[in-house]
């Protein structure tokens, strides 16, 4: 029996570009989510499974080498002690979310600034709980941190409700932040391919690595590419300043995002990637053809 490549979060932006990297090298996959359906190369199966079900996740990772966990938010444990029980390497898919822009270029040794944010708890937490796994000698892990993803399938952040989906559909792209602070966004396909090399890689365990992004540009430079590719006039909406901090009041959303998301988008947002880079080198994508394929993808799945 052939060793299956396992990726938990098969409907989600980065999970989908996971199968989409491992079908097309060949390698068997195996795609997990919670309906058992969705849009994989016909090469891959996709299986139901809840993440938190010790059982559901024995089922689903029998015969696993590398477990991919890309699911947001999860509780992982499960997939921790099955990924034990089994021998299989484990790769957790993160972000950025508990650095402070303001202090520089974020690498992996930058301190962490969590506030009272939620979600920069979160995935540290999630992050540290596979690395300490594989201290302890429980499994075999490594931790991939990727900036803010766009792409095909992604539906979340700049995906279908903010930017790709609306204009897709002819409605005004949506902002948050100042127009002009430069920004790091990463491609799915090229996380995907950075998190499949740290799953092949040995030097890669028991280690967070920032995986590499084309070079940062400004929201209002996005926002050019994609109306260029649109061939539509530009139409922008924003929810920023004072109007945001109105919105926040009112709204239990808009004061969550607030909160938690808009210090990404009021500064520069640099991630410093050479860790990754000198181990394993730096292959991404341009963002135009980055932009070309995103909007691509959406104008065959327009927003319901």
């Amino acid at each position: 029996m052939s060793e299956v490549h396992v990726v938990f979060g098969a409907s989600g932006g980065i999970g989908n570009a996971v199968i989409r990297e491992l079908a097309g090298a060949g390698v068997e996959v195996r795609g997990v989510n919670r309906s058992g359906t969705a849009s994989v190369p016909s090469a891959a199966e996709v299986v139901a499974a809840d993440a938190s079900n010790l059982d559901d996740v024995r089922r689903v990772m029998e015969g696993a080498a590398v477990v991919y966990q890309c699911l947001f938010p999860v509780e992982q444990d499960a997939i921790i002690d099955v990924a034990g029980e089994t021998g299989a390497k484990l790769v957790v898919a993160s972000n950025l979310y508990m650095y402070d822009p303001k202090l520089g270029p974020m690498s992996e040794e930058s301190p962490h600034v969590l506030g009272d944010r939620q979600s920069a708890k979160f995935y540290e937490e999630m992050n540290e709980q596979a690395l300490e796994a594989h201290r302890s000698g429980r499994i075999r892990a490594t931790v991939g941190q990727a900036s803010d993803i766009y792409g095909p399938n992604v539906r979340h952040g700049i995906g279908s409700d903010q930017v790709f989906g609306p204009l897709a559909a002819g409605k005004p792209a949506n902002f948050l932040g100042d127009l002009d602070a430069v920004h790091t966004y990463t491609f799915a396909d090229d996380c995907a391919r950075a998190l499949v090399t740290l799953g092949q890689r040995g030097e890669a365990l028991g280690q967070a690595w920032h995986v590499p992004s084309a070079e940062p540009i400004t929201r209002r430079q996005l926002f050019d590419l994609i109306f260029d590719e649109l061939g539509a006039k530009p139409r922008i909406r924003s929810a920023n300043g004072l109007l945001l901090s109105a919105l926040a009041v009112f709204n239990s959303d808009m004061k969550r995002l607030k909160k938690e998301k808009a210090y990404q988008f009021t500064t520069p947002w640099l991630v410093d990637s050479s860790k990754y880079e000198t181990a394993f080198g730096k292959d991404v994508t341009p963002h135009d053809e980055a932009v070309r394929q995103t909007v691509a993808w959406f104008k065959e799945h327009p927003l319901a």
